[in-house]
């Protein structure tokens, strides 16, 4: 499916930097249960957009069409995979201040449809954590320091079991949670082992670990398709040091596609693009990237070619884009973006693909940080 051509397109890295204040809140715990079975006539009748805004104390929205933007509640984001796979709930840490040195070790769950939250029990309060596409799991790691070994748990929202999947001698405290498979079968990771940093992938019945990538290069950016067993990597030329030290200036300049069968091809990117700025479309067809030179830029797998729209709205000369997260229809894109002389200003930006317009999804002017469309 995917073209081996190489091609080349400038990429320029974006400099930025995230100040969270927030205040401690503790919200009281529920009683509702949750159901694992992913029924599609049961899915968000529309693509709703959760979103944090860090302010004090950070807070968690919802934007869609017809409702626009409004604040749900004073809590912050679950990095990953925080919905649902029917888009009708999603996870959250309800320690909404960033300062916390002791928190429980619960997510929660907040129901769209009935308004009610509920708890789930952990082994630890993870920073980043994956729901399953089939609806039955949750993938995290254990703790919120990276001190080897590295462990791999899985929650079950079946049996309300925690499940420590492997552990994982890592050698550095850098990692990368990838998520799942489209299938429900494997996860993935990025760490450094033997010496280098590579992609790897972890079979859930069988515990087989798979080495995804061989070479002296850093992984930055692992993520599955959403349609087959097919891998986007992104690498680096950087020295571990910068890695490990500059978090919001990671870059990197070779994407390879991983096949099933292991075949992987590469495209090389020239210069740099900001690593948090991937983002691979559900329907496989697009992948969304920052380019300072020309602002938003599309690269389209299938014809091989990279197009960087102008956005009449969002000029390149002004703006910066950081953070992209796609439509589950793949027909729109929620982007991060700042003014390049007002970095601590973050605002929130619907494009349609189709059109290139775009609407502020905010609620604010300011203080836009994660934003996830459900599935």
């Amino acid at each position: 499916m995917t073209p081996s051509r190489l091609f080349r397109q400038p990429i320029v890295y974006v400099l930025f930097s995230l100040f969270f204040v927030a205040a401690c809140a503790h919200k009281p715990r529920g009683l509702a249960g949750t159901s694992t079975k992913v029924d599609s006539a049961n899915r968000a009748a529309r693509p709703i957009l959760l979103f944090e805004e860090f302010f004090l104390p950070s807070e968690l929205h919802l934007f869609d069409h017809i409702k626009g933007a409004r604040k749900l509640l004073d809590a912050r984001m679950v990095v990953g995979q925080p919905w649902a796979p029917d888009g009708r709930a999603f996870l959250f840490n309800d320690e909404s201040s960033y300062r916390a040195e002791s928190v429980e070790n619960y997510l929660t769950v907040f129901d769209l449809r009935s308004g009610e939250t509920y708890e789930i029990d952990l082994l630890a309060r993870p920073y980043s954590a994956f729901w399953s596409p089939n609806g039955r799991y949750l993938f995290y790691t254990l703790g919120t320091t990276v001190e080897p070994p590295l462990q791999l748990v899985l929650y079950d929202f079946m049996t309300k079991e925690n499940r420590i999947l492997t552990e994982v001698l890592n050698e550095s405290v850098y990692f990368y949670l990838a998520g799942w498979s489209h299938d429900s079968q494997k996860v993935g990771f990025i760490t450094k082992l033997n010496g280098q940093f590579d992609a790897y992938s972890l079979q859930i019945d069988t515990l087989e670990m798979r080495q995804v990538t061989d070479d002296p290069e850093i992984e930055l950016h692992m993520q599955w398709s959403q349609t087959e067993n097919e891998i986007l990597v992104g690498k680096s030329n950087e020295t571990e040091e910068w890695v490990l030290f500059a978090t919001d200036l990671r870059s990197i300049n070779e994407l390879e596609f991983v096949m099933a069968d292991g075949q992987a091809e590469p495209r090389r990117l020239a210069n740099f693009t900001y690593a948090n700025s991937l983002d691979w479309s559900p329907d496989g067809q697009t992948i969304a990237y920052t380019n300072l030179n020309d602002g938003l830029c599309l690269l389209h797998v299938t014809e091989e070619t990279v197009a960087c729209p102008e956005i009449a709205t969002l000029s390149a000369d002004d703006y910066s884009f950081t953070i992209h997260s796609w439509s589950s229809d793949s027909a729109e894109l929620a982007i991060r973006y700042t003014k390049r002389h007002e970095v601590s200003c973050w605002a929130l930006g619907i494009v349609n693909i189709a059109t290139l317009d775009v609407m502020d999804g905010s609620t604010l002017s300011c203080h836009n940080g994660l934003a996830y469309w459900n599935p």
